[in-house]
């Protein structure tokens, strides 16, 4: 399965699509992205589809990485 790559005018638009991901997530299974993450860290969360996108996310997001891909951000 091939990766789906969205490109975003800005830095901030790609942040707030970030944001919006996790504000998401966060709604979906009633915890915020840091309890989340540090529960998926120790294994007890499984490595389902949700669970990976939720940790990508979550740690493009902590790192700053959300630019990354942005043309003329």
């Amino acid at each position: 399965m091939e990766a789906q790559r969205t490109v975003y005018p800005t830095s901030l638009e790609a942040l707030l699509a970030l944001a919006r991901s996790l504000a998401l997530f966060e709604q979906r299974y009633g915890m915020p992205s840091e309890k989340f993450y540090a529960q998926y860290q120790v294994g007890t969360l499984g490595d389902g589809s949700d669970m990976v996108e939720w940790a990508g996310d979550f740690q493009h997001y902590q790192a700053g990485s959300f630019t990354a891909g942005i043309q003329g951000g």
